[in-house]
């Protein structure tokens, strides 16, 4: 797959212009048989003054044989500044610090006010809430590795015996135990469930546990 970036560039039309040029004559120098890269943009926005692009998510290998239409764009870029053009460039790679940014600020009041690309960082809550909750599935779904003292707040129910049944309606896992519940906190959910049998309440599946972590761990979140 390789390493990505985006990339930003903000010209003047003219300035653009001239960089589409230089690009052309370079690539057929280098006799380069794919596109320009000016004539493949992800992203492009003018004005009757500027002009905004640029490309995501691209492989922007510079100096690297088969990227010469990169090399073109930079090379291009270091033209705009020996002929007094203004630009705007900055790549973001994806890695937390790849930051790259360069400018050129013209004298030429024609080449000048021109804006800066504006970058927000933020957090990605919903992605981190949603691999916490992963992480808690994935780390606790074995009955083996579970036990009663996991599930202490786990509402039981009746089973579709004849006999036996809920002491009370709302019955939690650490009512079933009160009395000795001492001896039974490390106790397994296979131990717990042979009682509920028993008791005609039906027994802790694992999907049960899933339904009683995931919403604990949203809880939890959400506190």
């Amino acid at each position: 797959m390789g390493y990505r970036s985006d990339v930003r560039i903000m010209t003047t039309k003219k300035g653009f212009n001239e960089l589409k040029k230089f690009t052309n004559k370079y690539l057929k120098n280098k006799n380069f048989e794919y596109l320009n890269l000016l004539e493949d943009l992800d992203f492009n926005k003018e004005t009757e003054y500027a002009k905004y692009f640029g490309w995501n998510n691209i492989k922007w290998y510079e100096t690297c044989e088969g990227y010469e239409d990169v090399d073109a764009i930079i090379e291009g870029l270091n033209y705009l500044k020996d002929k007094d053009f203004s630009y705007r460039y900055v790549r973001i790679g994806e890695s937390y610090d790849d930051y790259e940014e360069m400018y050129n600020e013209s004298d030429k009041e024609s080449e000048q006010d021109l804006e800066y690309p504006f970058m927000i960082r933020k957090f990605d809550d919903e992605y981190v809430i949603e691999k916490m909750i992963e992480n808690s599935k994935e780390n606790s779904f074995n009955l083996s590795n579970i036990y009663v003292k996991d599930m202490l707040d786990y509402k039981l129910e009746d089973d579709e015996s004849s006999t036996g049944g809920l002491s009370f309606s709302g019955e939690t896992l650490k009512d079933f135990i009160d009395d000795d519940i001492d001896d039974s906190l490390n106790s397994s959910i296979f131990w717990i469930n042979d009682r509920l049998k028993l008791c005609g309440i039906k027994e802790i599946t694992e999907q049960d546990c899933k339904k009683y972590f995931d919403s604990k761990a949203k809880e939890d979140i959400e506190l």
